[in-house]
């Protein structure tokens, strides 16, 4: 082969060379960079799960506060039904108190008709009530009440 054909085979030979070492190092950087993107999505896919586990944290905490609100509510569903029992209580002591003081109504008219049938009485066996009292010399009747002599 003539010497011109060897050494433009040999350069070409060469250029491959070269070129199959750039495209090597081009590799190694791919590779490189791909290994830092796993290791980005690793880290985000950790973040993932923490966020993942404080997610549940909240969920765990929301549901004891949950459990707290409907203690809370039975608490305050008790005592409304207890004010409601004391409300009730209440009525039927001032149903008793007004049924008292219509008795003592009742009661004290009745001792009021006594009174007028027990004066109506006393009038008819006297011509007055207020001749009850007598003269201290002479024994005579006095009208007034207030005085005990002629």
């Amino acid at each position: 082969m003539p010497l011109p054909v060897l050494i433009c085979q040999r350069l070409k030979r060469e250029e491959q060379r070269e070129r199959s070492r750039g495209r090597g190092a081009e590799g190694e950087e791919q590779r490189e960079r791909s290994r830092g993107r796993g290791a980005e999505r690793e880290e985000q896919r950790e973040r993932s799960r923490e966020r993942g586990a404080e997610g549940e944290e909240q969920r765990e905490r929301s549901r004891g506060r949950g459990a707290e609100g409907e203690e809370q509510r039975e608490r305050s569903r008790e005592r409304g039904a207890e004010r409601e029992e004391q409300r009730e209580r209440s009525r039927e002591r001032g149903a008793e108190r007004e049924e008292q003081r219509e008795r003592s109504r009742e009661r004290g008219a009745e001792r009021e008709e006594q009174r007028e049938r027990s004066r109506g009485r006393g009038a008819e066996g006297t011509e007055s009530k207020t001749l009850i009292s007598k003269c201290r010399s002479c024994r005579h009747k006095l009208r007034s009440t207030l005085s005990f002599s002629c």
